[in-house]
């Protein structure tokens, strides 16, 4: 019989902590999502709240990939999702927002209208889930949980220059933080 190697975290399990940040950046978002599942599902009292931040080329990825999980986070008390998408909107369409520029819509064009006629032939009232144009404002998002030191932990995986960022950034609050790299 074949065993092992099993792969683990470095740092203690996302639970452990008060605040937890999940990054990712495109296809980065797999490690992501399997420990916001494990988050959502193995929810614990000393984890007050997550945010879950993920920008991606391709704002379609946002309501394509993951949708029950998107769905469950966005339903969730503990779950504040931050979505970016860096690519522009095909010429001619426009991103649907609200008054204060935040956007209502995951996905312009046909992406949007499939994952809604989706949702309702499933019978459910799941929405698209909200993205903003553009990167993430790291330093603002991780500033939220600044003089919290050890209670905070960031995960990222990603492309080398948003890793080396969200690093950089929990340095300087002196957050825990580890870093998930996929090679080929």
């Amino acid at each position: 019989k074949l065993d092992g190697p099993f792969g683990s975290l470095m740092i203690s399990p996302p639970q452990t902590y008060k605040i937890v940040y999940l990054v990712a950046g495109g296809v980065g978002v797999t490690p992501m999502a399997s420990l916001a599942e494990q988050l959502l599902h193995e929810h614990s009292v000393e984890c007050e709240q997550v945010h879950f931040i993920w920008c991606s080329r391709d704002p379609h990825c946002f309501s394509e990939w993951f949708p029950q999980l998107m769905q469950s986070m966005q339903d969730s008390s503990l779950f504040t999702v931050h979505l970016y998408t860096t690519s522009s909107p095909p010429s001619g369409e426009m991103m649907a927002t609200e008054n204060d520029g935040s956007p209502t819509r995951s996905a312009w064009g046909s992406g949007a209208k499939q994952a809604e006629a989706q949702a309702d032939s499933a019978g459910s009232a799941a929405s698209p889930p909200p993205f903003k144009p553009g990167r993430p404002d790291l330093g603002m998002l991780l500033g939220l949980a600044a003089g919290r030191s050890s209670e905070v932990a960031v995960y990222v995986c990603g492309p080398d220059a948003l890793q080396l960022s969200v690093q950089t950034l929990a340095q300087r609050h002196d957050f825990h933080w580890h870093k998930e790299t996929f090679a080929l």
